[in-house]
């Protein structure tokens, strides 16, 4: 029975670290862009190539 809670407790927390990490590498862009001063990637305008996003891709 032990055995039973501790597999689900290792799931759960793996589950949840894998969540946060996927947040994390996708607010890396972010930092990288106010770190360089660049303001309009930071909010999300332009695309790293330097081309504006359309409307759809917000």
């Amino acid at each position: 029975m032990f055995l039973d809670y501790f597999a689900l407790g290792v799931l759960v927390f793996v589950v949840v670290t894998l969540f946060y990490a996927v947040i994390a590498i996708h607010d890396i862009p972010h930092l990288m862009a106010k770190a360089r001063n660049r303001p309009l990637m930071a909010q999300g305008q332009l695309q790293p190539g330097g081309m504006p996003r359309r409307k759809w891709q917000r």
